[in-house]
């Protein structure tokens, strides 16, 4: 009994499982991080990821130590943890968008992490523990190639589209009351508002929206009725400004950060910028032609703004039509 061997224990715990407790340390930190301003994009997608895939990694620890019994319903287990966390990060790219995971790719990376460590635990009982370290270093290299061969990809792709010019098209909707340059086809709504109900005045809007996962692109039109408010007014810019305090508000409380009075296609215009508390920011303009006003603006994370360059391809390719 003297000479029996205790497990190997570190800061982390016993050392036959450090990489799986170092992930599932890592994982509650980051979901306990929660997400918005000054928070990584994406912290929460990867904590989950590391922790179910801890739980995966540390069950087929023990079935190769042979501490539980290796069963095939603790590997269907494993198998499924190692789906969900891929699950996670095809939902993250639904919501975000592929090019937020370029930016912020720690969700993709501790995928990736997870699936490779899962299949060296998996296949390290067929090299034998003499083949370990070419193991480990083999799938050290399969990482690095990875991220080479996705990132070239990407940005070959990007590169391409930016300069044919291809992703940027000329719209026009169907009353041909505009035309503006977008990044992709934008969605069309017409929203309706009743004095009383939903508004203080009665109109109609008019609302296109290109989305481009990680920002959209936004024109809106409605008309006041000169009986409401007349812009011939010298109050005019005031009206507009308070516009745009409203397009911000509309995004979860969110308050402008610099408003100034200009002109647009020769017309009395606002621009303003504003942040709101999700982490999402606006940038644009309102201006009035007679009665009717246009809003032009981007929506866009904090975390992966838009370049002045993209801003002045969509606003001065703004032009009014009939």
């Amino acid at each position: 009994m003297e000479n029996e061997q205790k497990p190997k224990k570190s800061f982390w715990g016993d050392k036959n499982f450090l990489v799986a407790n170092i992930a599932l340390v890592l994982g509650i930190l980051a979901i306990l991080s929660g997400t918005g301003s000054g928070v990584y994009e994406g912290g929460q997608e990867m904590g989950w990821i590391l922790v179910i895939g801890s739980f995966a990694l540390k069950s087929a620890k023990k079935r190769n130590l042979g501490l539980v019994e290796s069963s095939t319903q603790r590997k269907v287990l494993e198998v499924v943890g190692v789906l969900i966390s891929f699950g996670i990060l095809y939902l993250y790219n639904q919501y975000a968008g592929l090019e937020n995971i370029i930016n912020h790719p720690l969700p993709i990376a501790s995928a990736v992490f997870v699936l490779t460590a899962y299949l060296v635990l998996i296949y390290k009982n067929f090299f034998g523990e003499e083949k370990k370290k070419k193991l480990i270093l083999a799938s050290a290299s399969f990482l690095l190639l990875f991220f080479a061969v996705f990132y070239s990809l990407y940005f070959l792709n990007t590169s391409r589209g930016q300069g044919s010019g291809d992703s940027w098209a000329t719209y026009t909707p169907q009353d041909s009351s505009f035309s503006v340059l977008l990044p992709s086809q934008p969605k069309y709504e017409q929203k309706n508002y009743e004095a009383g109900v939903n508004s203080q005045i009665s109109y109609t809007q008019d609302i296109w929206t290109s989305d481009m996962g990680s920002s959209e692109y936004t024109i809106e039109s409605f008309v006041i009725p000169q009986n409401i408010f007349d812009f011939s007014s010298p109050q005019a810019s005031q009206v507009l400004g308070a516009l745009a305090d409203g397009a911000i508000k509309n995004v979860d409380g969110g308050k402008i950060t610099s408003k100034n009075d200009s002109s647009f296609l020769s017309y009395p215009a606002v621009d303003f910028e504003g942040d709101a508390n999700s982490g999402i920011a606006i940038k644009g303009k309102f201006f009035n032609v007679g009665q009717k006003v246009f809003g032009v603006f981007v929506l866009y994370r904090k975390s992966l703004p838009i370049s002045d360059s993209e801003y002045s391809k969509f606003t001065n390719s703004f032009q009014l039509g009939k």
